[in-house]
C-alpha cells in the first residue's frame, strides 16, 4: 500500500487496494479497517467519508484488520504517506 498511496485517489481506493491483498492472500473476508488522514486531535479515528481525495503528503493512519480462518488481528497505526502520481513525476 505504502508505493500505490497515491494523490488524488480516494479512501475507497485505499480500502479497496488493501481488501484485494487480503483476499489475494488467503483472508476471508475483503474488509480492511479504518483509513483516514491523520490530522489534528484523535478524532480523525473516527472520520468518516470514502470519496475524500488523498493529496500529496498527506499522512494516512491505516488499521488493517485481515481474518484469515476466522482468527483476526489489528495491525494498529501504520502511517503511509501519499506521494504524487507517476503523471507528475514524468
Amino acid at each position: 500500500m505504502s508505493k500505490k498511496a497515491c494523490a488524488g485517489w480516494r479512501f475507497r481506493d485505499m480500502a479497496a487496494l488493501a481488501a484485494g491483498d487480503f483476499l489475494r492472500l488467503g483472508a476471508d473476508t475483503g474488509e480492511t479497517g479504518p483509513i483516514v488522514i491523520a490530522s489534528g486531535d484523535n478524532g480523525f479515528l473516527h472520520a468518516s467519508g470514502h470519496e475524500q481525495r488523498l493529496q500529496y503528503g498527506d499522512v494516512l493512519h491505516v488499521e488493517l484488520t485481515p481474518k484469515v480462518r476466522h482468527y483476526s488481528a489489528r495491525l494498529c497505526g501504520r502511517l503511509l504517506s501519499v506521494r504524487l502520481p507517476q503523471s507528475a513525476l514524468n
